[in-house]
């Protein structure tokens, strides 16, 4: 799968690179996004492999529209086993042919990026996840007053 990821971001211009992530669900969203113009995120599923029941790895297209700023259109590759990601960009109306009824897992949110390097993403389905991408080794404080579901 790692030769698969590398030869389609050589292909697409997308380069590879490490990803290390911890994320949380929580039960409510912190107060730390109120007042915080979010992200729009639309995206989609294109193709899983999976091993057994678990996802290990995915190509997705989506959508990002940081606040002010025009929408950036791309086509991503993840392998969570390798915790690499690759990711290029593609028109509009790529990604217009897939978004929403072309895709697997079709996902509309709002992502709030905090102070703290934690990312609150609020899942059209009614989930609340907390993320942050970390350096390996480095230590990843969870806010006390988060009240974390899992």
């Amino acid at each position: 799968m790692t030769n698969l990821l590398i030869k389609l971001s050589e292909v697409l211009d997308g380069v590879v690179h490490l990803e290390r992530e911890r994320r949380l669900d929580l039960l409510e969203a912190p107060d730390e996004i109120k007042g915080i113009k979010p992200a729009i995120i639309k995206q989609g599923v294109l193709r899983e492999t999976k091993d057994d029941d678990e996802v290990i790895a995915y190509a997705r297209i989506r959508m990002k529209q940081e606040p002010g700023e025009d929408p950036k259109y791309s086509l991503g590759v993840k392998h969570f086993g390798n915790k690499e990601e690759s990711e290029a960009e593609i028109s509009k109306d790529m990604f217009d042919a897939f978004y929403p009824d072309n895709l697997d897992k079709a996902q509309s949110k709002k992502r709030y990026h905090l102070p703290s390097g934690w990312d609150i993403d609020v899942i059209d389905d009614g989930t609340i996840r907390a993320e942050y991408e970390h350096d390996k080794g480095e230590k990843v404080e969870i806010p006390k007053e988060w009240k974390v579901k899992r």
